[in-house]
């Protein structure tokens, strides 16, 4: 075989408008809003004939929310492979195995090979597009690649984190999940963004039959405004005790806001 026939092989040849999503964070996480909300967006892109693949880690918000993810990698067929590959709803997953699953403890070998199989899948697959987020010095390269070889970076920003323009010096579009984020980064840092919605499955959460009995409060975090639920969850319960409460940890834990703000299990009845 001479090198132009090798070099043709190596080249993926399918035809379909195609997407990557790369993040070490995994879409696969039931405690991240934007990676169920990206997990919608993929899977309802390749419904639609496109070829969306993810290339991740097994890296989640919380560990809670990738316990799924770990426990179907831990089969004996499974040792010994670095990168995992499965299929869920039409959407290509490629996981880079991880021994931790918080992103500030990824080593600097699995940021590596992550690497690796990103310039591989830029230079085979070619996709259409690349759509992340995050501002780490991965994420950083990622974009960089991605513009050097003329692909378009996509960033999907639905944090009120980011501080500084330069993240986004290799964007080609960014597009938010609301027009108040849009107006938060266009006040903040310039930033013209395009306000896109949540992508959300509404027959993946709608109830069959609705029973409302309780005032729900999602992800026990301070930057969700679990300091201010818990005094008025605490007054609740003495003066209109029959108000009932749910608490649904994310990426916030309720015991962990316990013992930060001084309160304990008994102060909540309700």
């Amino acid at each position: 075989m001479n090198e132009t026939t090798a070099a043709i092989k190596l080249v993926d040849t399918d035809g379909r408008p195609s997407i990557l999503f790369a993040s070490p964070m995994c879409s696969l996480d039931i405690s991240s809003g934007a990676a169920m909300s990206i997990h919608a967006l993929l899977v309802s892109l390749a419904a639609r004939g496109y070829r969306a693949r993810a290339l991740e880690a097994q890296l989640f918000d919380s560990e809670q929310g990738g316990e799924h993810v770990t426990h179907a990698a831990q089969g004996s067929d499974l040792e010994g492979h670095p990168v995992l590959h499965s299929v869920v709803s039409g959407v290509d997953h490629l996981m880079v195995r991880t021994r931790a699953r918080l992103r500030l403890d990824m080593t600097a070998r699995e940021q590596e090979l992550y690497i690796r199989c990103y310039r591989e899948e830029l230079q085979r697959r070619r996709p259409d597009m690349v759509l992340l987020w995050g501002d780490m010095l991965l994420e950083t390269v990622l974009m960089r690649e991605a513009r050097a070889l003329g692909i378009p970076v996509v960033f999907y920003l639905v944090s009120g984190a980011y501080k500084s323009k330069d993240t986004f010096r290799d964007v080609s579009v960014v597009v938010t999940d609301t027009q108040a984020t849009a107006d938060l980064y266009r006040e903040r840092l310039g930033l013209d963004c395009m306000p896109v919605g949540k992508f959300i499955d509404p027959e993946a959460f709608k109830a069959a039959q609705r029973n409302p009995t309780y005032i729900t409060f999602i992800n026990p975090a301070f930057e969700k405004g679990v300091n201010v639920f818990m005094p008025l969850a605490k007054l609740a319960a003495r003066e209109a005790p029959d108000i009932k409460f749910l608490v649904v940890q994310s990426r916030g834990r309720w015991d962990a806001a316990l013992q930060a703000l001084k309160y304990k299990r008994d102060d909540f009845p309700n």
